[in-house]
């Protein structure tokens, strides 16, 4: 079935990054930890798949701090996510690295998560 205009899902075609801690069908789902590396996720988490049904393409995973508890994005595995805008800062919360990739224009979506601030330290 082709897709039209008026029948195109709301986020057809929108490019998406999602926090590395969600299930992506087919990446690495470690929690920032190294031990985690050699598991890549069987399936889609929940919120994914209701993203992929509206539309979105899970275009990358960011970078998350390890086991999502540190107020920044650092883990052994990808390193130090810092602010694409001044590289001496990092960019804060364990969604930082999301928050990176939307700030520098990679996609213009990004889906976290938030307890303690994962969220709203970056912004």
């Amino acid at each position: 079935k082709s897709v039209t205009k008026s029948n195109a899902p709301p986020l057809f075609g929108v490019p998406i990054s999602i926090k590395e801690s969600l299930s992506v069908r087919g990446t690495y789902s470690t929690g920032g930890l190294a031990c985690n590396l050699s598991q890549r996720a069987p399936q889609d988490s929940l919120a994914v798949s209701v993203l992929r049904d509206a539309g979105a393409i899970p275009l990358c995973t960011g970078n998350v701090s390890q086991l999502l508890m540190l107020p920044e994005s650092f883990n052994n595995i990808w390193g130090l996510t810092r602010n694409p805008h001044n590289f001496t800062r990092s960019v804060g919360g364990s969604s930082g690295g999301d928050a990176a990739l939307v700030a520098i224009g990679c996609v213009p979506i990004a889906v976290g998560t938030d307890v303690a601030g994962s969220i709203r330290i970056p912004a």
